[in-house]
């Protein structure tokens, strides 16, 4: 007795004929229809492999296994640049954290009564005047 009525995917071809209907290979897996009829000897398993090659070939699909590859290697890009990302952050952050260390150094009174005298730029290894 088959499986129920489902389409199901079975690891050998049991049900006469015992093999693909469309490529006639024994080699399974087996999308199993689910269906015995009359007008095929007598019930419908196609290998998986003719079944992925045709929605390849006919409709442009690819495989669950290269799906999950490009997902796998998408998914190591994507890590690798919110690393990136978290980094640039954290230099942002430093960055703002110098800026308004220096504004509020800038900001501090001066004592007016403080005499400078700079008649000229000091040059390299020189003590201003």
């Amino acid at each position: 007795m088959p499986p129920g009525n489902e389409p199901q995917i079975v690891e050998e071809a049991k049900f006469r004929p015992g093999k693909c209907l469309a490529s006639g290979d024994t080699e399974g897996p087996f999308i199993d229809a689910g269906r015995w009829t009359r007008e095929h000897d007598p019930y419908v398993q196609l290998s998986v492999r003719w079944v992925e090659e045709q929605a390849r070939n006919l409709l442009g699909m690819v495989s669950r296994a290269e799906v999950d590859e490009r997902y796998a290697k998408l998914e190591a890009e994507v890590q690798e640049y919110a690393e990136k990302l978290m980094a640039l952050q954290r230099l942002a952050n430093a960055a703002t954290e110098f800026s308004e260390a220096v504004g509020d150094v800038a900001e501090q009174s001066v004592d007016p009564d403080l005499p400078v005298h700079i008649d000229r730029m000091a040059g390299p290894g020189e003590v201003p005047a």
